[in-house]
């Protein structure tokens, strides 16, 4: 009852059975340690407000509150010491007081004071990530939606390198996760014990928005001036750690805290709670937004061009409904089609002007985009020609949260135009100095209309891969139906393919979180800290591909620990089916006709069993057109049945879906040459 001041039920037991009849002495017994004040605990009391910890005491001792005031204002006279907080306490405080809800930690010696002083924290969650790059990963799944909800504690420099592939991911896909990465005393930093290395924070951060590290803290021999410049210098550094993940462009962030920094007392909590945090946002001049109005005004066939980045800002669909229907312009989305090929997409019911995934080879949209006098691309990050092909050389305007990743593609010219910051407030500040015009309207949705129906996926007729290429997308599409909140998280690849092909039959409601960094094997771990920060809010489904699971199983073992209810489904088609098909498209021969082992699965590894040697409940379904089994040549009743019985399950779910190998089965699947090489 005692937790949110930073007292583990332990402790208040045993003041319970020394002290329990006896205010003052209960109260000693917590507020004081054999080496001095209980600093954490008086800073919380403060914080939570006296009257209400001396209401819960009196709760726990049958007494009454004024009772408990009384005592604690003697309590106070006698130790009259100013709060002084050590490192690792003022830093559990500054992420509580940011929102941070959960840490996940994989420690060292060096993390040690860190963790324990995160785990009395109020209403922040310290999760052992049993890993590295898991703690990573699941921190960045965590803060996916919403940024800087979690954090992760590394162990110097074996921890962080460890997790490196983790974090530069979360970089990619712009997720603004915290990561606390403890180093070497500022004594002993120079030795370069085993978890230090020079410049660690700094390599390290060529892989984050943004980095910084403590470098010293308070000595007794120090000035008053010099102690103020340190703490102030603390305090600067750790707030720009949680400003700058929530800030755009959104991203991870990093901070080195060295063990004495954390471990020493020399933050005074009276300066810690005036502190407060400021989050930047850019706004555009009202001349900037009436400029490009008027540019808006004047074109006659503007066609728009997004990225699933748009959907991470929130209210970004409603606005662009609003701006669509005010310019008239028909909008597409840059479709991926190999590596990660499943994004959240926009869909006809949400936008009527919505005229599909963008196909550089489709005959309606080279006509779209030829007769286009200016292109609108909206959070952009991969629209360059490997992708998306050629752009024509109308005028363009980009409207970005990330001006970087947007510029790279090298499309803006001299006479272009772009706006940065929040994409959503952007494109309703433009809509106020755009009178809606209804002259052509029905006309544009008529022809979006055609254009979406003349672009949706072609699905492979082939009957004797029925289940496979249209079965299990219809399957997916009725449980999806049945959350609440559905949300997908895609490891897969050549699955995710497979799934983009019946993505039109998807609910509206459906989030998807595909991997812009294309690490195979994060999205177990990502999805772990996705569902356990919604644990009560959505239904977490994470699809992994062979090598995924290969390369990410190990977050499992921090699954069942925490009892995640999330629904892992694994495609095991046998081999590494994308990689070898593009293999043979240069050497017909390649990899002795696909028969050496070096791209199958590897042997002797039972996914299931796995799975269920971690106490996971764990299916089995096959998936053999050639088989005279019924159940193996149409599983389409017991996939549904599986997904059906644990829809509601509060516990990991991994469900082994085993599907053929051979190249006809993928046709169509993974495009072995880009958008910018001769077909």
């Amino acid at each position: 009852m005692l937790k949110n001041y930073g007292i583990y039920p332990s402790q208040l037991q045993k003041a319970l059975n020394s002290h329990r009849n006896s205010i003052s002495g209960f109260l000693d017994f917590l507020l004081q340690t054999p080496t001095g004040p209980n600093h954490f605990t008086k800073a919380l009391i403060e914080k939570e407000g006296k009257e209400k910890f001396a209401k819960d005491v009196a709760k726990i001792l049958g007494v009454t509150q004024k009772q408990v005031e009384k005592a604690y204002v003697e309590f106070s006279k006698k130790n009259r010491d100013t709060i002084i907080l050590s490192g690792a306490e003022a830093v559990s405080l500054l992420m509580y007081e940011a929102g941070i809800e959960f840490v996940f930690a994989y420690p060292g010696t060096s993390e040690l004071v860190l963790c324990n002083s995160l785990l009395k924290t109020p209403n922040i969650k310290l999760v052992n990530g049993r890993g590295d790059k898991e703690s990573a990963f699941m921190a960045a799944g965590g803060s996916m939606i919403s940024p800087a909800t979690t954090a992760a504690v590394l162990h110097g420099s074996r921890g962080l390198t460890n997790a490196t592939g983790a974090i530069a991911d979360a970089y990619r896909n712009e997720i603004g996760a915290v990561y606390l990465v403890g180093l070497p005393s500022i004594a002993s930093a120079p030795f370069l014990p085993p978890h230090g290395e020079r410049n660690l924070i700094k390599s390290i951060g060529n892989f984050v928005k943004f980095h910084t590290e403590i470098t010293e803290f308070v000595d007794e021999n120090d000035s008053k001036k010099e102690k103020d410049r340190k703490i102030k210098d603390f305090f600067e550094k750790v707030n720009k750690v949680i400003e700058n993940a929530k800030s755009f462009p959104i991203g991870p962030t990093m901070i080195g805290l060295p063990q004495d920094a954390m471990e020493e007392r020399w933050i005074p909590y009276g300066i810690l709670k005036n502190q407060t945090f400021t989050y930047h946002e850019s706004f555009l001049s009202t001349e900037i937004t009436k400029a490009i109005a008027k540019i808006l005004k004047n074109k006659k066939h503007p066609i728009i061009l997004i990225d699933d980045f748009l959907f991470k800002t929130r209210g970004a669909k409603e606005s662009l409904a609003i701006f669509a229907k005010k310019i008239q312009a028909p909008i597409l989305q840059i479709r991926y089609l190999r590596g990660p090929m499943l994004f959240e997409r926009l869909s006809s019911t949400q936008n009527p002007y919505f005229a599909g995934s963008y196909d550089n080879k489709n005959s309606h949209h080279q006509k779209l985009i030829k007769m286009a006098d200016l292109i609108i691309t909206i959070e952009d990050r991969n629209g360059y020609p490997r992708v998306i092909g050629q752009l024509p050389n109308c005028q363009k305007i980009a409207i970005t949260s990330n001006p970087a990743m947007t510029k790279k593609n090298n499309y803006l010219k001299r006479g272009d135009s772009m706006l940065t910051g929040d994409v959503s407030k952007i494109l309703l500040s433009l809509t106020e100095y755009i009178n809606p015009s209804h002259a052509n309207e029905d006309k544009i949705l008529s022809y979006c209309e055609k254009l979406h129906r003349a672009s949706t996926v072609k699905i492979q007729s082939n009957r004797k891969f029925h289940f496979m290429r249209v079965e299990i997308a219809e399957i997916f599409t009725d449980i999806f139906q049945k959350v609440k909140n559905p949300i997908v998280v895609d490891d897969s690849q050549m699955l995710g393919g497979l799934l983009f092909e019946g993505y039109d039959k998807f609910p509206e409601n459906l989030r998807v979180f595909g991997d812009h960094g294309g690490f195979i094997g994060g999205g177990m771990a990502l999805s772990a800290g996705l569902a356990l920060v919604y644990k009560s809010r959505a239904r977490i489904f994470c699809f992994l591909g062979d090598q995924s699971f290969v390369n990410g199983f190990q977050s499992l073992v921090s699954v069942t620990q925490e009892k995640i209810p999330i629904t892992y489904i694994i495609c095991n088609n046998g081999k590494s089916v994308s990689l070898l098909k593009q293999a043979q498209s240069a050497d017909s021969h390649a990899f002795n006709d696909g028969i050496d082992r070096f791209l199958q699965n590897a042997p002797f590894i039972d996914y299931t069993g796995l799975s269920k040697e971690l106490g996971i409940k764990a299916y089995k379904i096959e998936f053999d057109p050639e088989s005279k089994n019924k159940n193996k040549k149409n599983p389409e009743h017991i996939l549904r049945n599986v997904l059906y019985k644990e829809l509601n399950s509060k516990r990991p779910v991994v469900i082994e879906l085993v599907l053929p190998s051979y190249p006809e089965a993928w046709k169509g699947i993974w495009a072995i040459k880009g958008n910018d090489e001769a077909s």
